[in-house]
């Protein structure tokens, strides 16, 4: 039983794209500390460990998670022995490499094995109990409550060792259910999230404010923009606006409209907070505040906006079931016409989401040094082409769309722009037009599609429909 527990987890995965996905978050995660902070290469192997560690940990959690059935715990016996075996074993392991990690970046001692006894638990509450994230998110925006954190582990005596592995060890053992109704409501909870993320896949999702409407209140100040222009676009349907009736029915769940009025909320609150703040408190190193968080920046702006051209990868072969409804539409156009017309429609709105949100993210930066400046200029300047071939990856889909190597390359590209843009000093007003001329020339390299694009008039293999 043991031995099974233990290969169940690589056998769920076996085929799957997610082993791209975290090779090269592996890789690419000390190669950006090295960078960052000038690490040695054994710092930088230090770091790779901990990376390891975190991933491993992470994985098998999920995994002896989702055998803890409520029916197994209760009924199979030495299930759950079996699993609280294996539970402790994933731990010491990814202990011994995360705390050996750590002792080679800043040296062998309690404060590092400390930080592990305590992350290690944590992180795997985190799987059970997603509340948890929201206290963790809010600790990131106060920096100074992980210094604090940082001096007292410091400064802690060496007994304290004992009572937090007694503590870590209480919270390991209680992580997996006996079958009781706490443990039969948390399982019910992470099988509705794994329904939803097949459904989302299948392109059959449904919003969370259609199971709790109470939430549609909540999102109102928020999505307001779709729902204007689905009610003003639905309410005239003309020959002229038909292209835009199909973009509302193929889009994702947050379209061009809510995309853009929350990049205004975001970004440009950052910029109002800012110089409120230099206004108010001019003595407060906000310079070297923004040098810090211009990652930050750019990784939120990659997720607001890449967002609908990366999901419509998955969105477009998935949902299948408007075929009927989208040949029928008045006045649509039909095959490679239409494939052209949504592309350019596409095209437009990610061209100007760039430009809102590239403006005010630059705009943050420079608030900050030049060195945050180039790093910014140089990210937007790669996202334009990079974003063309994306588009390109609708016109040959032949089965359900992966978007791990999408979004791989699409950041990974930009961030290496960024990077050298930094290193080299290159400024935005020279990084910007060469962006803009590269995506032109790749647009017109591509050329117009030669065939329908997904859903219309293609079939469940990919092929051309009769």
């Amino acid at each position: 039983m043991l031995a099974a527990t233990l290969r169940l987890p690589w056998q769920l995965r076996r085929g799957r794209a997610w082993r791209w996905v975290w090779l090269a978050i592996l890789v690419v995660l000390p190669l950006v500390a090295a960078w960052r902070v000038s690490l040695t290469p054994a710092q930088t192997l230090g770091v790779a460990l901990v990376a390891v560690a975190v991933w491993w940990w992470w994985v098998q959690v999920d995994s002896l998670l989702a055998q803890n059935h409520p029916n197994h715990a209760r009924l199979v016996p030495g299930q759950r022995r079996s699993l609280r075996t294996a539970l402790l074993a994933h731990a010491t392991l990814a202990g011994v490499l995360a705390w050996l990690g750590g002792a080679i970046v800043a040296g062998p001692g309690l404060e590092w094995a400390l930080w592990v006894l305590v992350g290690l638990p944590v992180l795997a509450w985190t799987q059970r109990q997603p509340w948890i994230w929201l206290p963790l998110s809010l600790m990131s925006l106060l920096p100074f409550a992980w210094r604090a954190a940082a001096v007292r582990f410091a400064e802690a005596p060496a007994l304290l060792w004992l009572p937090a592995l007694a503590m870590a060890l209480v919270s390991l053992l209680t992580l997996l259910g006996t079958g009781s109704a706490s443990h039969r409501r948390v399982h019910a909870r992470l099988q509705r999230w794994r329904a939803d993320a097949r459904r989302n896949g299948e392109g059959r999702s449904l919003a969370v404010t259609a199971r709790r409407p109470w939430l549609r209140t909540l999102v109102t100040p928020f999505a307001w923009p779709d729902r204007w222009l689905r009610r003003h676009v639905l309410a005239r349907p003309t020959s002229a606006n038909a292209v835009q009736r199909l973009d509302l029915a193929l889009q994702p769940q947050a379209g061009a409209p809510m995309v853009a009025w929350m990049i205004v909320l975001v970004f440009g609150g950052l910029n109002v907070a800012l110089m409120v703040g230099e206004v108010l408190r001019p003595d407060l190193a906000w310079a070297r505040l923004v040098d810090g968080g211009r990652l930050g920046l750019c990784m939120g702006l990659f997720g607001v906006v890449a967002g609908m051209p990366i999901g419509r990868l998955t969105l477009l072969w998935a949902r299948r079931r408007e075929q009927p409804v989208l040949a029928l539409l008045p006045g649509a156009p039909a095959g490679a016409a239409l494939a052209a017309a949504l592309e350019r429609r596409w095209r437009r709105e990610a061209v100007l989401l760039w430009l809102l949100g590239g403006s005010l993210v630059l705009v943050i930066a420079m608030h900050g040094s030049p060195r945050s400046l180039h790093f910014v200029g140089g990210f937007l300047a790669a996202a334009l082409p990079l974003g063309v071939w994306v588009e390109t990856r609708w016109r040959t889909m032949h089965g359900k769309a992966q978007t791990a190597l999408p979004s791989i390359v699409l950041f990974g590209g930009s961030l290496a722009a960024a990077m050298t843009a930094q290193q080299f000093a290159i400024p935005p007003w020279v990084c910007l037009p060469v962006g803009v001329l590269l995506h032109m020339a790749a647009v017109q390299l591509r050329g117009a599609p030669g065939a329908a694009v997904l859903p219309l008039g293609r079939t469940a293999l990919g092929q051309p429909a009769l």
